[in-house]
């Protein structure tokens, strides 16, 4: 009996917590949802495939981050936000993580604008994650992201030069860089972003905009 007991109280908790994460919608992002891209084959890898991977496995380290989290795209001409991808087999929890650009002087990345993701920001392999700045002169309709097939999208208060070029950094919970991509000075044209091709793995390069799914070749 105390055997059944607790086998009971077991699969109860791990219920309650798996009915809490797809629920959750207290992020303070725009547009998220769970962060899944899962469909009845199970989770996406990162181009598609699919993952096999055991949804309820967390990775929650500055290693198991720098290794998974790629910066993926970045658009700086037009509409400017940057593009995170889980290139990983397993779910990652990005709390407390965030992205920052650089200082004007000397290229450290630049405290005051980092963008830190709030609790809940689980991307799951092959999910996409968003960075977005609004433009000013949008007015009311001004959206941090465009549309596109992201779990999470969130506001920015940075924006990226495209005539002076910029550097975007992943930094972990105490503030180090686990992650960076140089975004070069007058190099991208309107219709244009600078995106790893292939998608997830390979260098940096121009490319068409592509916010929340695989990148493409300009």
């Amino acid at each position: 009996m105390k055997r059944l007991a607790l086998i009971t109280l077991a699969g109860l908790s791990l219920t309650a917590w798996a009915c809490a994460e797809s629920g959750d919608d207290t992020h303070g992002v725009y547009g998220a949802d769970s962060g899944a891209t899962a469909e009845a084959g199970g989770t996406t890898g990162p181009n598609g495939s699919g993952g096999g991977t055991d949804s309820g496995v967390l990775t929650h380290d500055g290693g198991a981050v720098s290794a998974s989290i790629v910066i993926n795209e970045i658009s700086g001409k037009g509409d400017e936000w940057i593009e995170l991808l889980n290139s990983g087999a397993a779910p990652v929890d990005l709390a407390g993580y965030g992205v920052t650009d650089r200082e004007k002087e000397g290229g450290a990345p630049k405290p005051s604008d980092v963008v830190t993701f709030p609790s809940g920001t689980v991307l799951q392999p092959g999910a996409y994650l968003l960075v977005g700045t609004p433009h000013a002169d949008a007015g009311a309709d001004a959206s941090a992201c465009p549309a596109g097939a992201q779990a999470y999208c969130i506001e920015s208060k940075f924006g990226i030069s495209n005539k002076d070029g910029d550097s975007i950094f992943l930094m972990d919970q105490a503030s180090t860089v686990i992650g960076q991509e140089a975004y070069p000075p007058n190099t991208v044209s309107t219709g244009q972003t600078w995106g790893r091709m292939p998608n997830a793995s390979g260098p940096m390069g121009l490319n068409q905009p592509t916010p929340g799914s695989s990148n493409k070749g300009p």
